[in-house]
């Protein structure tokens, strides 16, 4: 008992494990049980997943022209066959080209979420507690901290066709606690839809997800806000999103080509809430 939860605490305490992300309507995924084992009785770590990429934009905003990810989920612990206590950890950098090397860090992201499954309705629902974080880096360019932190309730189906399998995953996130200097834009509630069509006939699969999100955004006063603060002037921001790709299986990582395009509420560049536009080349390693 000891040695899991030494690396349990290891875990969680190493920045360099890292697993997060800007993507407000996440359209790449696995399946909604990747994570669990047959096993019946109560087991510890019992699974990992890990996965890093880079990204090339080639519709952006002034500061978006690269980024790098590195993303892990760990099996905390499952109970029986069909509950399971899953950790996710996140971070992403992004960089622009306005230095000498082309290369210049704008922003960081972070995404941390603690989650209970369970398998429900020959699906997956889960419920859980989802921290999300924006910082600048290096100040390099005007930005604001953005929070936010709070429940997250969600539920993905899968449905398969000998080697088609065709996912449907939605999700609602609620901001218990925020910070957003722009006191137009407070984001209270978030949720979003995906679907996503894959085809492994061998050693490939390919795919096609589409994904739409709303946010619900208020005013309000000060940096910072809770749930139980006043909601004003309410607005909604409407999140489209899509991927095309395709993903080599090795015997020791998986390989992934992604276009993606995606719609997020809030950057933190500048003073002000603004959307923006992204679209995108990635390749990723997966194990």
């Amino acid at each position: 008992m000891v040695r899991p939860l030494f690396i349990l605490v290891a875990l969680i305490a190493l920045p360099g494990i890292a697993r997060a992300d800007q993507d407000d309507v996440p359209v790449s995924f696995g399946s909604a049980d990747h994570l669990f084992t047959e096993d019946t009785d109560t087991t510890w770590l019992t699974a990992t997943e890990t996965s890093v990429d880079l990204g090339f934009y080639a519709l952006r905003d002034e500061h978006h022209s690269w980024h790098g990810r590195l993303k892990g989920d760990l099996a905390i612990a499952q109970f029986g066959r069909d509950t399971l206590w899953r950790m996710g950890l996140a971070m992403q950098t992004v960089a622009d080209h306005r230095n000498e090397i082309a290369f210049r860090l704008t922003r960081l992201y972070y995404d941390t979420s603690l989650l209970l499954e369970h398998r429900l309705f020959s699906g997956v629902g889960y419920l859980g507690y989802r921290h999300r974080c924006s910082h600048g880096a290096d100040a390099a360019v005007p930005g604001r901290i953005l929070i936010r932190s709070g429940p997250e309730l969600g539920y993905q189906h899968d449905m398969s066709w000998g080697a088609l399998v065709l996912s449907a995953r939605a999700f609602l996130h609620g901001t218990l606690i925020g910070q957003n200097s722009d006191p137009k834009f407070k984001p209270r509630l978030h949720w979003a839809k995906v679907f996503r069509l894959a085809y492994r006939p061998a050693s490939v699969t390919w795919f096609a997800s589409l994904g739409y999100g709303t946010t619900l955004v208020s005013s309000g006063k000060g940096r910072t806000f809770g749930f139980g603060t006043p909601w004003r002037d309410m607005d909604f921001v409407v999140l489209p999103a899509a991927a095309l790709g395709v993903i080599a299986h090795g015997r020791a990582a998986d390989f992934t080509v992604m276009l993606h395009y995606q719609r997020i509420m809030d950057s933190g560049f500048g003073v002000t809430g603004d959307p923006s536009s992204l679209a995108n080349l990635e390749l990723g390693f997966g194990w």
